[in-house]
């Protein structure tokens, strides 16, 4: 399973689980990223915000509207693109540079955004994510625990994460480690 693949299934899983419920309400996660893109936004008005930005898709570096549909655990589905800067710089947000964003969107729009940084030796990858995590518990009470599950290399293991919870909001950061003894955090802002 490649690097990108494993990303995929875990997100999918972390995700998932998380759209199956979890209650409406006030939350003190913010809702506003990059500029001008927010949660509920629809996905041309969100594409619109990032392509001002010089964003582009990933995998084709084109300013395109496509985008992969996966299914959900509550039979409903998300469509979801993966974004990288045209340069392939990568971007800064919460005073730290990433690789790319993957956006998805249901059918209320814009609700899940995911920061993935450059896979980086274990020893930097370690560093990078204690620094995202002091940058986050700043603002949210972020608690250690297992939050999805990873079943790469016919071996099912538990994501060791952090995770704060508030109203209809989840912020959450891990590691991802891949194969070459290399790895990259993740972080992502999902609302219910």
């Amino acid at each position: 399973m490649n690097t990108f693949t494993r990303f995929f299934t875990i997100l999918i899983l972390c995700t998932a689980c998380f759209s199956c419920g979890s209650g409406k309400g006030d939350s003190d996660i913010q809702d506003s990223f990059i500029g001008s893109v927010q949660f509920g936004q629809q996905k041309q008005t969100v594409l619109n915000a990032l392509y001002a930005q010089q964003f582009v898709d990933a995998a084709s570096g084109q300013t395109d509207s496509h985008f992969d549909t996966i299914p959900l655990d509550n039979g409903d589905y998300s469509e979801l693109k993966i974004l990288a800067k045209a340069d392939t710089t990568g971007f800064t947000f919460l005073g730290r540079q990433w690789l790319n964003l993957q956006i998805q969107f249901d059918g209320n729009g814009l609700y899940c955004l995911t920061f993935r940084a450059k896979s980086t030796p274990k020893e930097v990858a370690n560093q990078h994510f204690a620094d995202i995590l002091q940058s986050l518990q700043k603002s949210y009470d972020m608690k250690r625990m297992v939050i999805g599950h990873s079943s790469a290399e016919g071996e099912a293991t538990d994501i060791i994460g952090y995770r704060y919870e508030s109203g209809n909001r989840m912020v959450q950061l891990y590691i991802n480690e891949n194969p070459d003894g290399t790895a990259a955090p993740i972080l992502s802002y999902i609302e219910n």
